[in-house]
Protein backbone atom coordinates (compact mmCIF):
# COMPACT_ATOMS: atom_id res chain seq x y z
CA UNK A 1 0.00 0.00 0.00
CA UNK A 2 1.06 3.56 -0.86
CA UNK A 3 1.92 5.38 2.19
CA UNK A 4 0.04 8.76 1.95
CA UNK A 5 0.15 12.43 3.88
CA UNK A 6 -2.17 15.07 3.98
CA UNK A 7 -0.70 18.46 3.43
CA UNK A 8 -2.96 21.33 4.14
CA UNK A 9 -2.98 24.29 1.38
CA UNK A 10 -4.42 28.02 1.27
CA UNK A 11 -5.97 28.83 -1.83
CA UNK A 12 -8.37 31.81 -2.18
CA UNK A 13 -11.58 31.66 -2.50
CA UNK A 14 -12.44 32.32 -6.09
CA UNK A 15 -10.06 28.95 -6.67
CA UNK A 16 -11.67 27.14 -4.70
CA UNK A 17 -14.91 27.72 -6.54
CA UNK A 18 -13.45 27.07 -9.61
CA UNK A 19 -12.60 23.66 -8.78
CA UNK A 20 -16.41 23.20 -7.47
CA UNK A 21 -17.40 23.76 -10.63
CA UNK A 22 -15.21 21.29 -12.24
CA UNK A 23 -16.34 18.81 -9.52
CA UNK A 24 -20.19 19.80 -10.37
CA UNK A 25 -19.52 19.20 -14.07
CA UNK A 26 -18.83 15.83 -12.96
CA UNK A 27 -14.88 15.95 -14.22
CA UNK A 28 -14.01 15.06 -10.72
CA UNK A 29 -15.40 13.51 -7.72
CA UNK A 30 -14.70 15.85 -5.33
CA UNK A 31 -11.69 18.47 -4.55
CA UNK A 32 -8.99 15.90 -3.09
CA UNK A 33 -9.43 14.05 -6.48
CA UNK A 34 -9.00 17.37 -8.53
CA UNK A 35 -5.66 18.17 -6.17
CA UNK A 36 -4.34 14.83 -7.05
CA UNK A 37 -4.76 15.13 -10.29
CA UNK A 38 -3.08 18.45 -10.75
CA UNK A 39 -0.21 17.30 -8.53
CA UNK A 40 0.71 14.69 -10.72
CA UNK A 41 -0.15 16.81 -14.34
CA UNK A 42 2.65 19.32 -12.84
CA UNK A 43 5.09 16.90 -11.69
CA UNK A 44 4.82 14.89 -14.78
CA UNK A 45 5.08 18.34 -16.54
CA UNK A 46 8.32 19.27 -14.70
CA UNK A 47 10.14 16.15 -14.81
CA UNK A 48 9.52 15.68 -18.57
CA UNK A 49 10.91 19.09 -19.13
CA UNK A 50 13.86 18.16 -17.00
CA UNK A 51 15.01 14.80 -18.31
CA UNK A 52 14.37 15.82 -21.90
CA UNK A 53 17.59 15.53 -23.86
CA UNK A 54 18.76 18.38 -24.43
CA UNK A 55 22.22 20.84 -24.76
CA UNK A 56 22.91 22.81 -21.12
CA UNK A 57 21.69 25.64 -23.63
CA UNK A 58 18.48 24.23 -24.47
CA UNK A 59 17.99 22.66 -20.82
CA UNK A 60 18.40 26.36 -19.11
CA UNK A 61 16.07 27.50 -21.72
CA UNK A 62 12.93 24.91 -20.66
CA UNK A 63 13.76 25.87 -17.38
CA UNK A 64 13.57 29.91 -18.06
CA UNK A 65 10.16 28.89 -19.94
CA UNK A 66 8.96 26.78 -17.33
CA UNK A 67 9.65 29.77 -14.41
CA UNK A 68 7.67 32.04 -17.09
CA UNK A 69 4.58 29.79 -16.97
CA UNK A 70 4.74 29.89 -13.27
CA UNK A 71 4.96 33.80 -13.83
CA UNK A 72 7.16 36.45 -13.81
CA UNK A 73 10.68 35.85 -12.20
CA UNK A 74 9.39 32.18 -10.78
CA UNK A 75 7.04 33.15 -8.66
CA UNK A 76 3.06 32.38 -9.11
CA UNK A 77 1.12 34.47 -11.12
CA UNK A 78 -1.35 36.58 -9.10
CA UNK A 79 -4.87 35.49 -8.83
CA UNK A 80 -5.82 38.02 -11.44
CA UNK A 81 -3.96 36.94 -13.89
CA UNK A 82 -4.73 32.50 -13.36
CA UNK A 83 -8.57 34.06 -12.82
CA UNK A 84 -8.28 35.49 -16.42
CA UNK A 85 -6.91 32.40 -17.67
CA UNK A 86 -9.24 30.00 -16.36
CA UNK A 87 -12.30 32.60 -17.97
CA UNK A 88 -10.45 32.18 -21.55
CA UNK A 89 -10.08 28.20 -20.96
CA UNK A 90 -13.88 27.87 -20.15
CA UNK A 91 -14.76 30.07 -23.41
CA UNK A 92 -12.37 28.33 -25.33
CA UNK A 93 -13.91 24.95 -23.93
CA UNK A 94 -17.47 26.08 -24.49
CA UNK A 95 -16.88 27.00 -28.31
CA UNK A 96 -15.51 23.64 -28.83
CA UNK A 97 -18.12 22.28 -27.44
CA UNK A 98 -20.41 24.38 -29.74
CA UNK A 99 -22.56 26.31 -26.30
CA UNK A 100 -21.25 29.89 -27.12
Amino acid sequence: MIKTKTISVEVPETFEKEVEKLVEMGIFKDTSEFIKFSLIKALLDIWDKLRAESSEEEFLEEIKDLRERLGKEGKLKSEEEVLEEIKESREAFKKWRGLL
